[in-house]
């Protein structure tokens, strides 16, 4: 599925997930707008009061902080919509919780 870039949460309807680690953002047409690559599946996705957060959760034991259209963090970020993740928390049984 091709996405557009938007930077507006706005326009949102939903978002979907995928078995590959990639979050789209779709509109209430059904078009995507934009997506966003976290690396494994994704289990879990929540939006702030303000929207202007995005809290990602995978299988992999990964939680990703988003701010939506803030910008990319660095040139590695993998999706075409403009969003700066803050940080990851790993949590690993039989490992310390780790903030990355």
């Amino acid at each position: 599925m091709a996405c557009r870039a938007s930077n507006s949460i706005r326009q949102v309807n939903t978002f979907t997930e995928s078995a590959y680690g990639y979050i789209r953002a779709i509109d209430k047409k059904g078009k995507c707008i934009w997506r966003h690559f976290v690396g494994s599946t994704i289990s879990g996705i929540a939006v702030s009061d303000d929207e202007k957060i995005l809290w990602v959760a995978s299988c992999a034991g990964i939680i990703h902080k988003l701010q939506l259209g803030k910008g990319h963090r660095d040139e590695h970020t993998i999706g075409n919509g403009n969003h700066y993740e803050d940080f990851r928390i790993l949590i690993w049984k039989n490992h310390q919780i780790l903030k990355w």
